[in-house]
């Protein structure tokens, strides 16, 4: 399991970007945060699919990425 910055890290991008993206719906974490300041925990099988979403972002709307995500 991966915490958001080590996912962020290995990804290339901002953490801001990570959580952009689960409130947008495209992908919610193994383990979801229980609260103000707790950490979502991400499993590899959810890293292979956040890997997806920039090469999705640049040629699908953002209902296309839930739709191909689901």
């Amino acid at each position: 399991m991966m915490t958001t910055p080590q996912v962020a890290k290995r990804l290339g991008v901002s953490v801001r970007e990570i959580v952009t993206w689960t409130e947008r719906g495209y992908i919610e974490a193994t383990v979801p945060p229980k609260g103000h300041g707790s950490k979502r925990l991400w499993s590899e099988k959810d890293f292979q699919t956040l890997r997806l979403i920039p090469g999705l972002r640049a040629v699908l709307s953002c209902r296309g990425i839930k739709k191909f995500l689901s």
